[in-house]
């Protein structure tokens, strides 16, 4: 959403989506070449030490380690707490534990429950992660089961409800259909 507003025009966007998908695509093109001549694990960190030497691969390593991963982390903790704070309404950005404290004049330091719901998913899945695969595997599969399960119900509703709109707005109109179309606009509008 952000992208598009940023953009000002559909075809603009598009243009966007269609370079990142080209970039996208001609660098996984660049990892597979790599990893068949190549084939040892470390992927990407072999690309590098091999290519430029055993500094630019530990150099890559650490970034990694404390920029790259954790940036990606840090994004799924930070999107679990948005969309939990759309489902509970106690958890938000602007409800704070503590509040912000100035520590100079362009920066504070605060905690709020998003942020908290952040900080506990990342040490709960941290957590599983050490546990051993077979939890860690358990847990992967059973959010991508219920992203899929919760994407086909999401289709089923808007047939069911696109079909109660054209009903209703065709000459046969059936009260207990309208008033289903009715109550689940309601609830996903």
């Amino acid at each position: 959403a952000e992208s598009a507003r940023l953009s000002g025009a559909p075809g603009w966007l598009l243009l966007a989506w269609a370079i990142a998908g080209l970039l996208t695509i001609t660098g996984a093109l660049c990892c597979s070449e790599l990893a068949t001549m190549m084939p040892r694990a470390g992927g990407v960190y072999v690309f590098f030490r091999e290519a430029y030497g055993p500094a630019m691969g530990f150099l890559y390593g650490w970034t990694l380690f404390l920029v790259i991963q954790t940036g990606t982390i840090a994004a799924v903790g930070v999107g679990f707490a948005r969309y939990l704070g759309v489902l509970v309404p106690a958890v938000g950005e602007d409800k704070y534990l503590i509040a912000p404290h100035a520590i100079s004049t362009n920066y504070a330091v605060s905690l709020s429950t998003a942020q908290l719901v952040g900080v506990l998913l990342i040490v709960l899945l941290t957590f599983m992660n050490t546990r051993g695969l077979k939890l860690g595997k358990l847990v992967q599969n059973t959010f991508a089961s219920a992203r899929r399960e919760v994407e086909r119900q999401e289709v089923l509703v808007r047939v069911i409800i696109n079909g109660c709109e054209r009903l209703e707005q065709s000459e046969v109109t059936r009260a207990p259909c309208a008033q289903r179309s009715y109550l689940l606009s309601d609830v996903f509008a």
